[in-house]
């Protein structure tokens, strides 16, 4: 075994940087001799200032031991034979010397060589400080050094030796400050002499032994290691402390004794009473101490009926916070619990009940009576409880609120809670399940399959869902949807189970969504299912359907937007989701929203899938249209954000032709046909798929105008900014052909006249207008296009392949659709 020394707080003082010469301002011949004199002057004043700056290095070099240098020269030195003492012996004395050369003969930095060196006053002071420290803690170094080469001048203490030889020394009078602070100095010496020689073990020292035993043996050497580090660690750090040591069995059975004689050998109520209010007036200062005399009290005195008059005394005069000390010292809380115990056996008074309550806020950090039965209350109540608690007492608490009476139906009002308490109690449900799953899911399951599940507001019934998503952890996530889904599943008239899964499903990490997405078949029949129920219209018969606040698949779809494949796409199982949402979506803001995040975050990858001439499932599919119509030209579609901006604008773009992933796609496109050499084929299958896209584009606006005809118009705003974003959309398209605003008009134009056509009473004479119509808007678009294939050298067709495209959608969907409809 090696040994080194812990050198990490050698930081000599690093010499500061030349100054750069100052600026010159442009000649002024008349003040630039000024300049350039004080400008020399300072230059020169700064270069001195930089080169006295490490004048304490060279002095140490030059003139006297330097502490670092002192640390680097022992640290060098040939390490010993561990069980050759003479040679351990010279190894120490070698040591031994060079610390107290260093410091008896090194000088500590002084602020008067900062401030002369050209340093203004505030830096001046720091730089001196940092110097100083870093001094002070190498001369601390130094004599450990010296201090062990006397203390074992043939020995190099093991942690093991040293962890032994501190829990030997004799222990000092709890009341004598004096007594313990030699005894912490004591401890603090023999825990520095094993330290600086400490190193943990290495695989290589059980080489010997076959593979599974010796990885066992390391293992196990390594976790002793660690334990006898940790505790010199505590004791190096004791150094000085008047505070005791921890109290041994023998010390706390003493000290047990003596309060039972103290007080009249705790024979009546009043005597065993006393002997609990001195234990906790120990716990004031020593929660450990007391858990251990209390934990002897209670020994010594069974057998007799005074065990609950010694838990009053003890519980009455400490605090909550100051039973809550003891509740988390070595033992605490089974000593409290044990109180208790004893508190509530026999016959019990009202005033043991309070105090048996008083220890469960300790212990658990939940006063039981602060449930009273009304959920809707007690949520808020744990929402309160919840935030003001220390982080390491909310994974006990929300056990305590699970096995509450009414805990499990307040948590099911989740919803009433602050985000912030949501969040909260889902970290602490996510933990306490990583620690106890069955029991914490049996908890769980006891909730939410209870006979009354669904009967409270169906506006609060997947809040219970939401903070399961917010746990982090997948295991409970799953574990909680799928328990939902079995609901759903087994029982009609539990089918918003499918909902609550949906929801969970939300939390997941996109590893953990992709797997669920792919492996679990439950998963897309939850999808359809929570579909069916959130495709609602926000006016339900004159009341609120509280379905469009439902935020689940929106969220799901965010989420699976995260999820890349190898190339960063995404993966078919999140298409799938896109799809089966897509024709979902009512008045549900936050499924419109996720649709749209997905979108604009895929655009490329599904404007390709949509509108493949070569896939006769592309050109028959709908998803593009009922997209634009139901997330874009929706009366909603103003209210909808992608982050801080309006995500339609995000999808079309705006009236300065800025933004839209759109325009970006059709980029894309003609990108590729203006890619040399001449193939009039791609460039035809290219012109088809924009073809695709803006029949899409135009479809979905005119089954808007279908879809609200009456709000479109009556609705002037509404009716305002669906035709803005179709103008937008189909202008950033028109903008990549080099053909802006001249052209947008165009589609307008063929919107108003369908508008128009509807007015004919005879729907031959509709047919007629519309076709008139469409053949000249049909041949502008034509002649437009030509020209673009004209001006562009390695385009050729791209005009065809979309006029094929334009007129099969725009023919047989518009017309057919539209005005025979």
């Amino acid at each position: 075994m090696s040994f080194k020394i812990d050198t990490d707080f050698v930081k000599p003082l690093p010499p500061k940087p030349l100054p750069k010469p100052a600026p010159k301002p442009e000649p002024n011949p008349p003040v630039q001799q000024q300049y350039d004199n004080v400008s020399a002057k300072k230059a020169e004043a700064e270069f001195v200032g930089a080169i006295n700056k490490t004048r304490l290095e060279k002095q140490f070099a030059a003139n006297q031991p330097s502490p670092s240098k002192a640390l680097e020269e022992i640290n060098n030195l040939p390490k010993p034979d561990l069980n050759d003492k003479a040679a351990v012996k010279a190894y120490k004395e070698q040591r031994q010397q060079i610390a107290d050369n260093a410091v008896k003969n090194s000088q500590p930095p002084r602020i008067e060589d900062y401030r002369n060196s050209g340093l203004n006053g505030a830096t001046a002071s720091y730089e001196y400080r940092e110097a100083k420290s870093y001094y002070d803690s190498q001369i601390s170094e130094l004599k450990k050094i010296s201090a062990d080469a006397q203390a074992y001048p043939d020995k190099i203490l093991t942690p093991g030796e040293a962890v032994i030889e501190i829990n030997n020394l004799p222990r000092p009078d709890r009341n004598d400050p004096k007594a313990i602070q030699e005894y912490n100095n004591k401890r603090a010496a023999i825990a520095d002499s094993a330290l600086m020689y400490a190193e943990p073990p290495t695989r290589d020292d059980f080489k010997g032994l076959n593979g599974a035993t010796a990885s066992y043996e390391y293992r196990q050497a390594l976790s002793d290691y660690n334990n006898y580090v940790g505790q010199l660690r505590e004791a190096s750090n004791s150094r000085y402390s008047s505070a005791p040591p921890p109290m041994t069995d023998t010390e706390a059975d003493k000290a047990a004794q003596d309060l039972i004689n103290k007080n009249g050998g705790a024979t009546n109520e009043d005597q065993a009473y006393a002997v609990g209010r001195d234990v906790a007036e120990l716990a004031k200062t020593d929660p450990e101490a007391a858990a251990l005399v209390m934990q002897k009290v209670q020994e010594k005195l069974n057998g007799t009926d005074k065990g609950d008059n010694v838990a009053s005394g003890f519980v009455n005069n400490l605090s909550v916070e100051e039973l809550r000390e003891v509740s988390q010292a070595n033992g605490g809380e089974t000593v409290l619990k044990d109180l208790q115990n004893r508190l509530l056996s026999g016959s019990v008074h009202d005033n043991e009940y309070s105090e048996a309550t008083k220890i469960d806020e300790a212990v658990t950090g939940l006063n039981p009576n602060s449930l009273q039965g009304d959920p809707e209350q007690d949520a808020k109540t744990i929402d309160e409880q919840l935030k003001n608690l220390p982080p390491e007492m909310r994974e006990k608490y929300i056990e305590a609120v699970l096995k509450h009476p009414f805990g499990g139906e307040a948590i099911k009002y989740a919803l009433v809670m602050s985000p912030e308490g949501q969040q909260l109690l889902g970290e602490s449900l996510g933990k306490l399940y990583a620690k106890n799953p069955s029991e914490t899911a049996a908890l769980l399951k006891q909730i939410t399959d209870a006979p009354n599940a669904s009967l409270y507001p169906v506006s609060l019934q997947s809040g219970l869902a939401e903070v399961i998503g917010k746990s982090g952890n997948d295991d409970l996530i799953k574990a909680f949807a799928q328990n939902e889904i079995n609901r759903a599943k087994g029982n009609p008239d539990e089918v918003r189970g499918y909902i609550n899964a949906v929801t969970a499903y939300a939390g997941l990490s996109p590893e953990a969504l992709q797997d669920v997405m792919k492996n679990n078949p439950d998963f897309f029949k939850a999808v359809e299912e929570t579909g069916k129920i959130l495709d609602a219209a926000g006016n339900n018969g004159g009341f609120l359907d509280p379905n469009i606040f439902e935020p689940g698949l929106g969220n799901l779809l965010k989420k699976a937007s995260q999820i890349k494949g190898p190339n960063g796409e995404a993966t078919p199982e999140a298409i799938k989701l896109f799809e089966s949402v897509v024709k979902y979506s009512g008045d549900n803001i936050s499924t419109k929203e996720g649709l749209g995040a997905f979108f604009i975050e895929h655009a490329q990858q599904l404007v390709d899938k949509y509108t493949n001439p070569e896939d006769p499932n592309a050109l028959t599919s709908d998803v593009l249209q009922t997209f634009f119509a139901d997330v874009v030209y929706h009366p909603l579609s103003q209210e909808l954000k992608y982050g801080d901006k309006s995500l339609v604008e995000s999808i079309m773009g705006n009236e300065k032709g800025e933004g839209g992933v759109i325009g970006d796609v059709v980029q894309t496109y003609l990108d590729a046909a203006n890619k040399s050499p001449n193939d009039g084929e791609k460039d035809d299958l290219l012109g088809q798929r924009i073809g695709v896209l803006w029949g899409g584009i135009s479809k979905g606006f005119l089954d808007s105008v279908q879809n609200h005809k009456d709000q479109w118009k009556e609705d002037k705003e509404f009716r305002d900014f669906t035709i803005n974003a179709l103008s937008f959309g189909l202008g950033k398209i028109a903008d990549k052909f080099g053909i802006p605003g001249e052209f947008v008009d165009k589609p307008l134009e063929l919107v108003q006249k369908m508008l128009d056509s509807k007015a004919e009473a005879d729907q031959g004479k509709q047919i007629e207008a519309f076709k008139t119509y469409f053949k000249e808007f049909n041949t502008a678009m034509y002649a437009k296009l030509n020209e673009y294939d004209q001006k562009n050298d390695n385009v050729e067709n791209m005009n065809t392949g979309f006029s094929k495209a334009f007129n099969l959608l725009l023919i047989n969907d518009i017309i057919d659709e539209q005005i025979e409809s």
